[in-house]
């Protein structure tokens, strides 16, 4: 479930409001348990078709603060509840509760004690998460930057009930993305983004999955990572669809045409979106530069050998051994698509 990482990872996007947070957070896993407020994941309907939307939606537990997260996750550890990702929709509203039920019993003038109570909470969810073995992925309202009545700068980040709220979830979480809008991208108009180390907003990645830019696609993001779960049983085929478009050559957007116009015919308009929007996004993911590169000056970046050129250690490459033979190229694989059977 973990990849080679071998453990659950804290996931957190922020961004503005119906720009895709909670559609692609639902992307992500599928099959996962929802903590959300009616309708919460709605956007995703469309992509997942109607049965599998249903499902996802008889998944979902109502949830009124962090303790209520963290009771999930204990009930998952204790078997009570089925081993799943578990989607935080909106982490944001949480943690807005949290802090007024803390304010309501915490003198006004002990605004220490107050975040320090906060703090503990969002260490047990984490604790929790890692108790019951799974993925939590949670989706948040963004909170600009900030400086306060004395002086001091808080970075912008994920809405956390106040800016001391936001920088605990930057020590606890293992990622945090920011959703922006992004004309350029196809099929869907936003990126994320992560920049660090940042002054200005509170981005982390412990797995270097992204330094920049990359197409709202968390899934294909950390498939690269291979911190991504494997597709649900009956979406198997959603990989070699999306290697096909991810490895044929063309403009992205007629790619996506073709590949859309093919596929809709067999699995319906939602799924074949699907495929579409992550191969395009696996393709722009295979073409950007790696954080490594960007220290690397042109001149050496055109002198490393690709990946896919070094033989491994201790291998012989014409007789000889891999260190005193020329490296050749090996030619990628033809991916051939395999579809659903359609009833």
């Amino acid at each position: 479930m973990f990849g080679r990482w071998g453990e659950p990872a804290f996931v957190v996007v922020f961004g503005p409001v119906g720009i895709g947070k909670s559609t692609d957070v639902a992307l992500f896993d599928p099959e996962a348990w929802t903590l959300g407020a009616p309708g919460c994941v709605k956007g995703a309907e469309k992509i997942l078709g109607p049965d599998r939307y249903a499902a996802l939606v008889g998944r979902r537990i109502e949830a009124q603060n962090i303790d209520h997260a963290i009771g999930v996750l204990n009930a998952i550890a204790a078997g009570q509840l089925e081993r799943r990702t578990v989607l935080v929709d909106d982490l944001s509203l949480l943690a807005e509760a949290e802090t007024v039920a803390l304010k309501s019993q915490i003198s006004r003038s002990d605004t220490r004690y107050l975040w320090d109570v906060f703090a503990s909470k969002i260490i047990l969810l984490k604790t929790a998460m890692r108790r019951a073995g799974v993925h939590v992925l949670a989706s948040c309202h963004m909170r600009s930057p900030s400086t306060d009545e004395k002086g001091k700068f808080t970075p912008g980040g994920p809405s956390m009930g106040g800016p001391k709220g936001t920088m605990i979830l930057a020590t606890e979480a293992d990622v945090i993305y920011g959703l922006e809008r992004d004309p350029a991208c196809y099929p869907y108009p936003a990126a994320y983004r992560c920049e660090y180390p940042s002054q200005q907003w509170a981005y982390k990645d412990r797995y270097g999955a992204l330094l920049g830019t990359a197409p709202a696609n968390l899934r294909e993001i950390l498939r690269t990572v291979d911190a991504a779960p494997p597709r649900p049983a009956g979406l198997e085929w959603l990989d070699d669809a999306a290697e096909s478009v991810a490895s044929t050559p063309g403009n992205p957007r007629d790619v996506g045409q073709e590949a859309y116009t093919r596929l809709r015919s067999h699995v319906g308009d939602g799924p074949a979106f699907w495929a579409v929007r992550d191969g395009l996004a696996r393709r722009t993911l295979r073409e950007r530069k790696g954080y490594f590169d960007t220290l690397l000056a042109p001149a050496e970046q055109a002198a490393m050998p690709a990946l896919g050129s070094i033989p491994a250690a201790g291998a012989v490459v014409a007789g000889k051994p891999a260190a005193q033979a020329t490296a050749t190229t090996t030619p990628a694989a033809t991916v051939s698509l395999t579809l659903p059977s359609i009833r």
